[in-house]
């Protein structure tokens, strides 16, 4: 449930915040960000994992997840087994929209 509170507020403010430069750079890709979130909600870093192809996409990415910041903080029960949520989430476009994007543990903690 904390994720998918997460996604739906990152897809939201993408939508409503994502630079019209960045909609239209040419042959770009979904991009993927590795996302670390502190247990009081806090953005302890984003990193680009899979580029879309343009800097100014790619850069618009990171800035939508800073303005979203801070998130909401963990559930007791969540936050009782874990000080920090790391996941990689993968944006999806349609047109002008951010749509449901997929999230998913980083390689190295499977």
């Amino acid at each position: 449930p904390y994720l998918v509170a997460w996604r739906t507020k990152i897809e939201r403010l993408g939508t409503l915040n994502f630079p019209r430069a960045a909609w239209r750079a040419p042959g770009t890709r979904n991009p993927d960000v590795e996302v670390a979130i502190n247990a009081d909600g806090t953005l302890h870093a984003a990193k680009i994992v899979r580029s879309s192809g343009s800097a100014t996409l790619d850069q618009a990415v990171i800035d939508i997840l800073k303005l979203a910041s801070p998130f909401d903080p963990f559930p007791r029960e969540l936050a009782e087994r874990t000080k920090m949520l790391r996941f990689t989430y993968g944006y999806q476009f349609d047109g002008s929209r951010v749509v449901r994007g997929t999230v998913t543990a980083p390689a190295d903690s499977q």
